[in-house]
């Protein structure tokens, strides 16, 4: 076998994780999550930032509305509680992003936030290059 056969067969094998990168990314309210809890995360400078439940639940509704989080309806308030806490909490501190105790709804940030969030934005940015590019070659 070639070497470079041997090394995309590596390459390949990595698949699982990467699948589950893509999973965890699929959802725009997880992925909303992940930048707040990434900048909590920045704010603490160094140690585990910490937030709660309702104050998460608050700013993802607010990113998600388009406002700020005083202008956020007990709806939406509602609709992010209950999504993050039936679905992507619990998804988040699975992959060790935060450590979740749903019984005091505490929400603490680790190192893995800080690379998720990091991994997140530097996918983002890429996807708008992208995007420029494509939009760049149609005008030509």
């Amino acid at each position: 076998m070639a070497e470079g056969t041997l090394h995309l067969r590596e390459e390949i094998h990595t698949g699982g994780i990467i699948e589950e990168v893509l999973y965890l990314f699929s959802s725009e309210r997880r992925r909303i999550t992940i930048h707040i809890l990434h900048e909590v995360d920045s704010e603490a400078s160094g140690r585990a930032g910490i937030m709660s439940h309702e104050q998460l639940a608050e700013q993802v509704a607010a990113v998600e509305n388009g406002c700020h989080v005083d202008c956020v309806d007990r709806q939406s308030r509602k609709s992010a509680k209950v999504g993050l806490r039936q679905n992507h909490l619990p998804v988040l501190d699975e992959f060790g992003i935060v450590e979740w105790n749903k019984r005091s709804g505490s929400i603490l940030t680790t190192t893995q936030t800080r690379e998720f969030g990091s991994l997140l934005k530097t996918i983002e940015f890429a996807i708008r290059r992208v995007e420029i590019s494509d939009t760049d070659r149609r005008r030509s």
